[in-house]
């Protein structure tokens, strides 16, 4: 298994260097200020599908940016339930970010590939990633197998691309088919799992016995419910017994794993909860 973890993460090395160098692609992933203290620092997360997360001191912030040209960032969220838009200028490499609000620049770093590293960790030790001898060397072998090409052969790079990207398939594949079957649904919810929003905390406590109870506190309230819960797949049914001890109860589309359960309620509002250890 730790042999896996190794090519896994060299399959990593040889495709990143062939990645898109576009603004809009060099901003995806996660980043944190070049200033400041581990308690005090923001961090802004892009995902390639349009999404962010912005998070500092207990807040977090979830919405939708969009690239439009080659130095403007639109983000677009809500804050205190009001939709808020922010257009900034930006610049970004392989390593830095800047983003500039109203002549202020606020300078940020990458967060190095530590999912990756820990992947390949979990599979049978600590395993850096390949330092840049390594890539090249990868990438030779990769390019030129022993008997087949002369080092002088030219192979166009999209060709080069989709040989990566067919390696790291594999490899995923090849993980996967090796893992010992993933936990279902209604045994991952069981425990207790936190949210906390800029004015409120909410804990959810879901036991084994189908048993829910929640908690919301902030600004002077305190509020306690206890009732049921049904798991079927990715819907949970939650059946509530409210202050005046009439039950209500309420269907929704949820997604959870070992550290993160996501809640969406009819209207499509997501609601992320953390494990509580």
């Amino acid at each position: 298994m730790k042999k896996l973890g190794v090519v896994l993460v060299a399959c990593v090395a040889l495709v990143l260097p062939s990645c898109s160098s576009s603004p809009k692609d060099m901003i995806v992933g996660k980043w944190e200020p070049t200033e400041g203290t581990e308690k005090t620092k923001p961090t802004y997360e892009f995902t390639k599908d349009g999404k962010f997360k912005f998070g500092a001191e207990g807040l977090t912030l979830e919405g939708t940016y969009k690239v439009n040209g080659e130095d403007e960032l639109e983000t677009t969220f809500k804050f205190m339930g009001v939709e808020k838009t922010e257009k900034n200028k930006f610049k970004v490499t392989k390593d830095t970010l800047e983003i500039t609000k109203e002549g202020k620049t606020e300078k940020f770093k990458r967060i190095s590939y530590a999912p990756a590293a820990a992947f390949a960790s979990s599979l049978g030790g600590d395993l850096p990633l390949p330092t840049a001898p390594f890539r090249e060397t990868a990438h030779r072998t990769a390019a030129f197998p022993s008997g087949a090409l002369s080092p002088r052969t030219s192979i166009p790079e999209n060709h080069m691309k989709k040989a990566c990207c067919l390696v790291v398939l594999a490899c995923a594949m090849l993980f996967l088919t090796s893992s010992a079957p993933a936990q279902e649904s209604k045994d991952l919810i069981v425990g207790k799992w936190e949210a906390k929003e800029k004015d409120f905390t909410i804990v959810l406590d879901f036991t084994k016995d189908n048993k829910v109870k929640i908690g919301l506190n902030g600004q002077g309230v305190s509020l306690n419910l206890e009732g049921t819960y049904k798991v079927d797949k990715d819907n949970l049914e939650l059946t509530l017994k409210g202050p005046d001890g009439k039950e209500t109860t309420d269907k929704n589309k949820f997604k959870v794993s070992d550290k993160e359960l996501t809640i969406t309620d009819a209207g499509g509002k997501d609601q992320k909860f953390t494990r509580k250890k």
